[in-house]
């Protein structure tokens, strides 16, 4: 798989490319970001809108608007775990600093990583014609809408956490990144 990498982009860009966009942070983040919309509608809103949570029956179930937005909130908080997480990793494997050095930074940085994530969250739910060729592909696989979206939230995350990880390593270990290529 990497001499197959190697072959189609170039030594140079290929050891750029498993240095700064797929460290071992950047894939953890994105491997959650694939499982995780699965995880949040199937296990974690039905764990809070059980009925039996909030006074038993009767039960109102939630409107439309208020479980997406939920849904959407539990995705954006739980990646932008991920994404604190893997600021961490980069910076201690760049520059072996401690998180008590970079916290600050990546804290600011987590902006760049929550702008790409909401470009996301628009495509997903203003634009879901975009995502109909993948789905009508997967469709014969069980929960294919969440396996759909769990792939356009790590294209995204991993486009989101590098971006941010890049600046991240250029404010705090002061390596330019786009100078390795």
């Amino acid at each position: 798989m990497i001499f197959l990498l190697y072959a189609l982009v170039g030594q140079r860009i290929g050891q750029w490319l498993f240095k700064y966009a797929f460290n071992a942070g950047n894939v953890l983040a994105t491997i959650v970001a694939l499982i995780t919309p699965y995880l949040v509608r199937f296990n974690l809103l039905p764990a809070l809108y059980h009925p039996y949570r909030y006074g038993g029956i009767p039960f109102v179930p939630p409107s439309f608007f208020e479980y997406q937005s939920m849904y959407y909130v539990a995705i954006l908080a739980i990646l932008t775990i991920m994404y604190l997480l893997s600021g961490f990793m980069a910076i201690y494997k760049i520059c072996n600093k401690p998180p008590i050095e970079s916290y600050t930074t990546i804290l600011y940085n987590i902006t760049k990583f929550l702008i790409v994530m909401i470009v996301c969250l628009s495509i997903l739910f203003f634009l879901p014609l975009i995502k109909y060729p993948l789905l009508s592909t997967l469709i014969i696989l069980p929960y294919a809408n969440e396996l759909v979206n769990g792939i356009f939230w790590s294209l995204f995350t991993l486009f989101g956490v590098t971006w941010a990880n890049i600046d991240n390593i250029d404010r705090i270990c002061g390596v330019n990144a786009y100078l390795d290529i």
